[in-house]
């Protein structure tokens, strides 16, 4: 699977988040992303800002999937040597705002 951000501006500030593409194995990649999902949109506190979130950032040598949930937050890395290929590196933040139907749960 290739992942690929697009480059838009933070409306609430002047950066510009920076685009992101890296090449990772979609089985493998569920299976790291499915920590910070349970723990972003399991039992999250309203209240909190960042609650519900996943971010995802690029390194060279590591991807960090990051998951908030307002009482618990997770960063699982994904190194090189487990399949991840970076090409560019950046950020992006997924925000939960509606239920994600999974395959074979």
């Amino acid at each position: 699977m290739k992942v690929k951000s697009k480059r838009k501006k933070n409306s609430n500030s002047n950066k510009t988040e920076k685009e992101m593409k890296f090449i990772i194995n979609t089985e493998q990649f569920s299976a790291f992303l499915r920590p910070a999902a349970d723990i972003a949109l399991k039992n999250n506190v309203k209240e909190f800002k960042f609650a519900g979130t996943i971010t995802l950032e690029a390194h060279p040598n590591a991807l960090h999937i990051k998951g908030y949930g307002g009482t618990a937050s997770i960063i699982v890395k994904v190194r090189r040597a487990k399949g991840y290929i970076p090409e560019e590196y950046g950020a992006a933040t997924v925000t939960h705002t509606h239920k994600i139907s999974r395959k074979n749960q």
